[in-house]
């Protein structure tokens, strides 16, 4: 698994837990997605933010097929994010 792609939340950026952004905003803390051991993350290759893959709706075992990724606050300006599909 490549470490700027995707990580688990046992890490930290900064001594700072990670936020994602795409969370969603819930009085019921429930409603929240979590930074449990096997929760896995993505970066965005125009501002650096990670993000749950369940937030921005990538499979886990998808993400290390984006040669770039952007968020939706990046896609407009820094352009779709591309994929590579390995042949079987």
């Amino acid at each position: 698994m490549s470490t700027k792609r995707a990580r688990t939340t046992t890490k930290t950026i900064a001594a700072e837990p990670l936020r994602c952004p795409a969370c969603p905003v819930a009085s019921d803390i429930s409603a929240r997605k979590g930074n449990g051991p096997t929760d896995v993350w993505m970066q965005c290759d125009g501002c650096d933010e990670w993000y749950h893959c369940d937030c921005i709706n990538v499979p886990a075992q998808e993400v290390d097929t984006y040669d770039r990724w952007h968020c939706p606050d990046c896609l407009p300006s820094r352009g779709p994010s591309t994929c590579t599909y390995s042949i079987l």
